[in-house]
């Protein structure tokens, strides 16, 4: 196959062919990414897809070592992120939110809003929370 040349480095193009055709066969993770995610493949440990924002928007994101991933793999407004194995807390947000994973010490949810358009929402230190977790107008909200 033929090199190119880019200043002093020669690049071939036929080891770039191998690893793309190698890295298609593999099957792709698990996980709700793939409803709003597409052309999705693995490169080693890292995922790459064009993931839809809240605009419907794609975008293009990776998610590094996903293979340690130990929840689902999940768009949330057009990046990849990992659910890291908590249980969601309980709330009525539920209802009408999905894509729902804890982020650290976050909750990260898509969330319907009063106008039916859809919302990447963040309710940060949920475990503060005393009572159940809210979805108000597409925001995660905790009730006093």
């Amino acid at each position: 196959m033929r090199g190119y040349r880019l200043g002093w480095l020669t690049v071939s193009l036929a080891p770039m062919l191998s690893l793309s055709i190698a890295t298609s066969a593999r099957a792709l993770p698990p996980g709700t990414y793939q409803q709003s995610c597409t052309q999705a493949v693995t490169y080693g440990s890292v995922l790459v897809a064009y993931c839809n924002d809240i605009a419907g928007v794609p975008q293009a994101t990776a998610l590094a070592d996903f293979g340690a991933c130990p929840g689902d793999i999940f768009n949330a407004d057009g990046k990849l992120f990992c659910a890291r194995g908590a249980e969601p807390p309980r709330g009525t947000y539920q209802a009408s939110c999905d894509q729902i994973a804890i982020d650290g010490g976050d909750l990260r949810a898509t969330c319907r809003a009063a106008a039916g358009y859809r919302a990447a929402a963040r309710l940060r230190d949920f475990r503060q929370c005393k009572q159940p977790i809210d979805n108000v107008d597409g925001a995660l909200v905790c009730r006093p």
